[in-house]
């Protein structure tokens, strides 16, 4: 599957996905559960109320380089 990208060159990211600058959030969760679901980086819920199966990661490092521009 092709990575996808915000228009600000940051990642999309699934619930399962994880990469090398997982950080674990603020919420008690499963530290060895290094998924995007429970990293700081990204964000799957809105609200309270509302949870999506996709986010942005917004760790810079993870930001798509110029050399991967299409």
């Amino acid at each position: 599957m092709e990575k996808r990208y915000a228009p600000d060159g940051q990642p999309v990211v699934g619930e399962g996905d994880a990469c090398p600058y997982w950080q674990p959030g603020e919420a008690p969760a499963i530290t060895a559960t290094r998924e995007c679901w429970f990293c700081k980086w990204a964000d799957f819920r809105e609200n309270l109320e509302t949870h999506k199966s996709e986010s942005i990661c917004r760790n810079p490092a993870n930001r798509k380089k110029e050399s991967e521009a299409v």
